[in-house]
C-alpha cells in the first residue's frame, strides 16, 4: 500500500471517480429493489393468506344449524316397585343428563384447570394458548397442536366428529373454522350453557359419556356427590379416554391428576389443606375395589326381554316410529319404562337361574340319555 501524500491523494480520486459512484449508486438501487420486492411479496403473501381464510371461514357450518346439547342417553327399565331392573345403552349413548347446577365446583373447576384455565376470560379462543401451542408446534415439528379451549373441544366434537383429519391441510382447515364457530357460539350462549354441555358430551372412558355417568361408573355415585379427590380423577380422562382410563391405566391417570390438582391450587380453587388431603386419598384402590364388586348385567332376563318387544311394537304401531326408529329411541333416547315386574320374585329367579348346579352337566340328561 502507498501511504505517501501522492498515494493518498490517488486513492480518494479514484474513490470520488464517477464509475466508483456510480456502482455505488446501482448497488443501493438494487437493494431498494430488493427490499420492495421482499415487501410486496409479503403485502402479497399477507393478501393470499388473508383470502384463504377467508374462504376457509365462508365454508364453515352456519352458526344456527349447530347443536350443542348431548344427543343419545340410556333408557331405564323400573320394576313395580319403582326401582331399577335394567338400563338399555345404545352406541355412544351411554350418558345421563345433568345440569350445570347439579354438578359440584370441584367437578368444574378441575376441568377448568386442566383443559382451559383462562375459560371464564376468553371470547371462544385463548390467544395465549395458541401461540404456547405454535411454539410447541415449531419445537417438535409437527402438527399435534393444543391450544384448544373447552368452547372449541365442545365445537370438535358436535361440529367436526372429533376431528381426526386425514392430513395436514384438513386439520388446518378445521382448525380455523372451529376457532371461528367458537367465538360465533360464545356470542349466543353462556360460559355456563357451554360448560354444562361440554360435560355432558365429553367422552370419558370404560362407555361413559358426560360426568354423570362418568361418576357412577367409577365411584357408584351420583355426580353432586364426588369429592375433591374423585373429581380430579375424572377431569383427566377427557384428553385420552382410552390411555387415561383411571381402571386400565392408574399409573398414567395419576400423572395427569397431579397436574390437575397442582394447576387448581395455582388457581387458588382449592387450599393447601384440600390439596394435600387429596392426594393423601387412596382413589384408585377404592375405584378398584367398586369395579371388582360392580355386578355384571351380562344378560336380560325374559320378563325383560317381553317387556323390550312390547315397547317396540307400541313405538311402531301407536306412536308411528319405523323399526330402525324405534330401536334407536330405545336404546339411546333415554325412556324411562315402568313394568309390572315383581323385584323379590325376579331376584330369586335369578338366584338359580345363575347357580350352576341347577343344570346338569355337559351330556347328561340328553334326549338320548332319555330315551
Amino acid at each position: 500500500m502507498d501511504f505517501s501524500r501522492k498515494g493518498v491523494l490517488k486513492k480518494q480520486r479514484t474513490i470520488k471517480s464517477t464509475s466508483k459512484r456510480l456502482n455505488t449508486k446501482i448497488r443501493i438501487t438494487l437493494f431498494r429493489v430488493s427490499l420492495i420486492c421482499i415487501v410486496c411479496l409479503g403485502i402479497v403473501g399477507v393478501v393470499a393468506v388473508s383470502g384463504a381464510i377467508k374462504g376457509i371461514i365462508e365454508s364453515a357450518p352456519d352458526i344456527s344449524q349447530v347443536n350443542i346439547d348431548p344427543e343419545g342417553f340410556a333408557s331405564f327399565i323400573y320394576y313395580s316397585d319403582g326401582t331399577l331392573a335394567q338400563k338399555l345403552v345404545g352406541a355412544e349413548a351411554n350418558r345421563v343428563l345433568v345440569s350445570i347446577d347439579e354438578i359440584p365446583d370441584v367437578l368444574k373447576h378441575a376441568f377448568v384447570a386442566l383443559e382451559d384455565e383462562r375459560f371464564y376470560e376468553h371470547d371462544g379462543i385463548d390467544v395465549y394458548g395458541i401461540f404456547r401451542a405454535g411454539f410447541s408446534v415449531l419445537k417438535t415439528k409437527g402438527l399435534g397442536f393444543g391450544g384448544s379451549t373447552i368452547t372449541q373441544q365442545l365445537v370438535k366434537a358436535k361440529v367436526f366428529n372429533y376431528g381426526n383429519e386425514p392430513n395436514a391441510v384438513d386439520k388446518i382447515v378445521r382448525k380455523i373454522q372451529e376457532q371461528y364457530l367458537a367465538i360465533k357460539l360464545e356470542d349466543i350462549y353462556t360460559k355456563y350453557e357451554i360448560l354444562e354441555a361440554y360435560l355432558n358430551n365429553t367422552n370419558l372412558g370404560n362407555g361413559a359419556f358426560g360426568v354423570q355417568t362418568a361418576s357412577q361408573s367409577y365411584f357408584g355415585k351420583d355426580v353432586s356427590e364426588l369429592t375433591l379427590s374423585e373429581a380430579s380423577v375424572i377431569a383427566p380422562i377427557a384428553l385420552s379416554p382410552v390411555f387415561l382410563n383411571p381402571i386400565n391405566y392408574p399409573a398414567r391417570n395419576a400423572e395427569r391428576r397431579q397436574s390437575c390438582l397442582d394447576n387448581m391450587l395455582h388457581l387458588e380453587y382449592i387450599t393447601q389443606k384440600d390439596y394435600d388431603a387429596a392426594l393423601a386419598d387412596d382413589v384408585y384402590s377404592r375405584i378398584k375395589q367398586y369395579d371388582d364388586e360392580k355386578a355384571p348385567s351380562t344378560y336380560y332376563s325374559y320378563f325383560t326381554d317381553e317387556v323390550y318387544n312390547q315397547v317396540l311394537t307400541d313405538l311402531q304401531t301407536k306412536k308411528g316410529y319405523s323399526l330402525n326408529d324405534a330401536s334407536y329411541m330405545l336404546n339411546n333416547g333415554g325412556i324411562k319404562i315402568f313394568s309390572t315386574q315383581d323385584k323379590t320374585i325376579q331376584g330369586i329367579v335369578d338366584k338359580y337361574f345363575k347357580d350352576e348346579k341347577n343344570f346338569p352337566a355337559i351330556g347328561e340328561g340328553s334326549y338320548y340319555e332319555m330315551k
